[in-house]
């Protein structure tokens, strides 16, 4: 079956039950001059253009779908890669109904992937970004709210190296007062500064 009435240029898609009703729901983020969108499923694995998401013009990489400011529906978090073009990553909070009418800006790293978990214990989703194009990666805390106001970079010692595996715990997180966080050996890689193009 095609999703869509038309031919897309498309790097990423995520499945989620956006709208609360039982079944999965598409997130397409297409790259850049084709329309982000979405797709609610009808129960049946049928599914119907519902939305919109973020700009057309941003070339999007990968979609990240999951509840960022804990009221029970996914959000949708959008990695651009900007290369050496001014560009961001965004975040777009679910309206409650399976919809997204606004974007907020989450930093401006050139990024072909966002990794999704709960770094520090609290409860909810943290976001940690690749630097897809030679730049800083960088760990964003969540405020419990779905706001990315605290970073760190993986310089200061949090995760040096390399990305890990957010989102499955590790028995051997230990305390880094130096930091106010939890920290992980890092050994479970999931992304390096290769990434897609």
């Amino acid at each position: 079956h095609d999703l869509g009435g038309k031919a897309d240029r498309t790097y990423t898609a995520a499945l989620a039950d956006l709208d609360g009703d039982g079944d999965l729901d598409a997130v397409v983020g297409n790259d850049t001059l084709d329309e982000k969108v979405i797709y609610f499923n009808d129960s049946k694995g049928r599914f119907a253009l519902a939305g919109r998401f973020g700009d057309a013009l941003w070339p999007t990489r990968n979609v990240t779908v999951i509840d960022l400011n804990r009221d029970g529906r996914p959000d949708i978090v959008v990695a651009n890669r900007s290369e050496d073009q001014p560009g961001a990553n965004y975040v777009c909070l679910n309206d409650g109904r399976g919809h997204f009418p606004s974007c907020r800006t989450l930093s401006p790293e050139s990024a072909t992937t966002i990794a999704a978990g709960d770094i520090n214990g609290d409860g909810v989703p943290d976001l940690v970004i690749p630097h897809r194009d030679g730049g800083q990666s960088y760990i964003f805390i969540n405020d419990g709210h779905g706001g990315f106001a605290e970073k760190h970079s993986f310089v200061e010692g949090i995760f040096p190296g390399r990305v890990v595996r957010a989102e499955e715990p590790d028995e051997r997180l230990a305390s880094d007062p130096a930091q106010g966080v939890q920290r992980r050996p890092a050994q479970q890689e999931v992304a390096d500064q290769s990434g897609a193009d």
